[in-house]
């Protein structure tokens, strides 16, 4: 049975993951509390690694793992900067020393320029000196680039999420916010006089092109984001459906455009999604 390594095995995509992956691989787990994960490695991302506890050998790594409070700059910064590229940069080597096959990296469909109207993976991405990402985004973005000069060692799939949802994600994240305030009968401001359009990708189906990229036999690069376009405002008045209220929207002149991705890759090699955004939220609110 090949094996496999998941790192952020606890978080939004890692609970669907493990599901699919342990009845076919070797299942190794790792993170910072203590879990019932099977083959559970204790490790702190943010700390040195301590190699004598991991597997001498393993075939795969799916790096989910990713920092916390990614908005809060400069007072986190230390903390995203080990997380985000120390971590990955002591996994890579982790993965070199352990003869990995491949290494999947979830990255972020924030690596984009903002200018892009439909995000395509073989363009638009900004460049290191490009001033229009955050530091959180531009973390993600030298992790791609640091992780693809160990190309000559195994294969490396890069999956970028755009707006990743699902029950049990953070209070943080755009749909549970959005949720937050239709319940709370709080005003929801959209930054463009003109709505704001996105794709948003359920967990689970998500967690099936992760798990799917395992039987790829190449390097690439994959958008995974749903087959919905969808304005924030469709989406609040979907939440506000669900809660028996009507949200209060106010539309603000701040030059915000649309994030849609481009799935066409993903839905022809990884997978086509299965959930909608109705049946998603439905879900959240449940």
């Amino acid at each position: 049975m090949e094996s496999v390594l998941i790192t952020g095995a606890t978080g939004l995509i890692g609970k669907s993951l493990i599901k699919l992956v342990q009845d076919q691989y070797q299942c190794w787990t790792l993170g910072r509390k203590k879990c019932d994960l099977p083959h559970f490695i204790l490790q702190d991302l943010a700390q040195t690694f301590d190699m004598s506890i991991f597997p001498k050998n393993v075939d795969y790594i799916i790096h989910l793992a990713q920092a916390d409070n990614h908005n809060e700059f400069p007072s986190n910064s230390l903390q995203i900067f080990d997380v985000n590229i120390r971590a990955t940069i002591q996994l890579l080597e982790y993965a070199r020393l352990a003869e990995v096959k491949k290494f999947i990296l979830a990255s972020s469909g924030g690596v984009y320029s903002s200018k892009q109207v439909i995000a395509k993976e073989c363009e638009g991405v900004a460049t290191v000196s490009d001033n229009r990402l955050g530091f959180y985004q531009n973390t993600k973005l030298c992790m791609e680039i640091l992780t693809n000069n160990y190309r000559k060692y195994f294969d490396i799939i890069t999956i970028r999420p755009f707006f990743l949802y699902g029950r049990g994600q953070k209070e943080n994240m755009l749909i549970p916010r959005l949720i937050s305030a239709v319940l709370n009968d709080k005003e929801i401001e959209i930054g463009s006089l003109n709505d704001i359009q996105l794709n948003p990708i359920h967990c689970s189906d998500a967690a099936y092109c992760f798990y799917n990229a395992l039987k790829l036999k190449k390097s690439d690069v994959y958008n995974i984001a749903g087959n919905q376009n969808v304005k924030i405002s469709e989406i609040v008045r979907i939440i506000g459906s669900f809660c028996n209220k009507e949200p209060s929207i106010k539309y603000l002149n701040k030059n915000q455009q649309d994030l849609l991705a481009d799935n066409t890759k993903m839905i022809r090699e990884l997978w086509k999604p299965q959930i909608s955004i109705q049946e998603g939220i439905e879900d959240m609110l449940r």
